[in-house]
């Protein structure tokens, strides 16, 4: 998640790195032609990147149901706006393919339960439906995140039963037999 947090910083620095000393040595008509505007662009467009991610590296908020819904917010927030320049327009779709090599490869199970589990994310209203696959993505994703949670609770519940069955055969630590639930 980090390098494109930095974006906006490295953009920044390498335009006055590279501006200093040519202002310097005289060379102020190469530095007129840096685009100034392109480059309000690229961060203005990095700021909203760097908000996203800032959410999602609380220490003391968990945000395990943040992750899913951040990429959507993201994939929309680099969508190509009409008359924009074509270098924004490019970097927004770099942006766009990073995200999807990266971090959406990175959202797991563990995160659309999460994302189920919270109130505000149930009906997973931040999915796009625009067309219809997006809708069967959907439809499927809820099916199996039901069956991910009852996967994970058999699980959980297989888990405690061999626990159970070890404590009675004297082979467990009493220490473990402390925690198990009373039934």
């Amino acid at each position: 998640m980090r390098p494109i947090f930095t974006i906006a910083y490295i953009i920044s620095l390498t335009c006055f790195l590279k501006t200093t000393p040519l202002c310097c040595a005289g060379k102020l008509e190469l530095v007129a032609r840096v685009s100034r505007t392109i480059n309000k662009e690229i961060m203005d467009l990095t700021k909203c990147v760097k908000e996203v991610f800032e959410a999602l590296e609380h220490n003391r908020v968990p945000t395990l149901q943040l992750v899913a819904p951040s990429y959507y917010l993201l994939q929309r927030k680099l969508q190509a706006v009409p008359q924009e320049c074509r270098s924004v327009t490019l970097f927004r779709a770099k942006l766009r393919k990073f995200m999807d090599e990266k971090y959406w490869t990175s959202i797991k199970a563990i995160h659309w339960i999460a994302c189920f589990l919270d109130p505000s994310f149930k009906q997973l209203h931040f999915l796009p439906t625009t067309k219809r696959e997006d809708v069967k993505f959907k439809r499927d994703l809820i099916s199996d995140v039901d069956k991910w949670i009852i996967e994970e609770m058999n699980a959980v519940e297989n888990k405690l039963n061999a626990q159970a069955s070890s404590a009675n055969d004297g082979t467990s630590d009493d220490r473990l037999v402390n925690y198990l639930p009373l039934k």
